[in-house]
């Protein structure tokens, strides 16, 4: 409300009107195991059109054709510079994988492991190792080699083989020590030895010591 000069009051009313918030929608064609013939759309929708669009790998189409199976995000923004972003997946990639292990404590001895780790694919993982397992470690191996398929949520797999290999064989001798592998297996390997000689050894004694009983005549 407002007043003239001479005291006349005026009144008046603005409508503001909220529009649609932006929306942004996805879709895709998912590739076939290891190739690169997957797609992802993207669709903005609002008010203030026309919309840009820029995905993670530096397109600015509405759409992405040719790809490998992965995820995907892209930003769209209206006219205002409102902007809205999503991730798109694209399954159909096979995984890539890494094996590792560890050895065992000494040549001969089944206490390593072997380890596979997935540096790319599509979440979650399944694993099979030809020995049954199916976790991404094998426990209680002794040197050899292990073969492991991991399988994506694409169900597309990649197999890789993992080989467990012993530390060098005992020397008693602590001069290599040019070979910490070698040289730590030699401190083990004795210190167990030792472990089991010493309780021999007292197991005797504390039988050595107990008073013998004299039959009596």
């Amino acid at each position: 409300m407002f007043f003239d000069e001479i005291g006349c009051a005026y009144e008046d009313s603005i409508y503001v009107s909220q529009l649609p918030q932006m929306g942004l929608s996805s879709s895709s064609v998912n590739a076939t195991c290891g190739n690169s013939d997957g797609s992802a759309t993207a669709l903005a929708t609002g008010s203030y059109g026309p919309y840009t669009y820029e995905w993670s790998t530096g397109a600015t189409t509405s759409g992405l054709t040719g790809i490998a199976g992965d995820i995907y995000s892209v930003t769209a923004t209206d006219t205002v510079g409102c902007a809205r972003s999503e991730q798109v997946t694209v399954l159909g990639a096979n995984p890539t994988i890494a094996g590792s292990f560890t050895y065992p404590t000494c040549a001969g001895d089944a206490d390593g492991s072997a380890s596979v780790s997935v540096t790319s694919g599509i979440p979650s993982y399944s694993y099979r190792w030809a020995g049954g397992g199916s976790n991404d470690t094998e426990s209680n191996l002794s040197a050899g080699s292990y073969s492991v398929t991991v399988t994506d949520s694409s169900n597309c797999s990649a197999t890789i083989t993992v080989t467990v290999m012993d530390p060098d064989t005992l020397a008693l001798s602590t001069a290599n020590s040019s070979n910490p592998t070698a040289l730590w297996c030699q401190q083990r390997c004795l210190q167990a030895y030792f472990r089991r000689w010493c309780s021999t050894i007292f197991l005797h004694m504390e039988q050595w010591s107990k008073p013998k009983q004299i039959p009596s005549t």
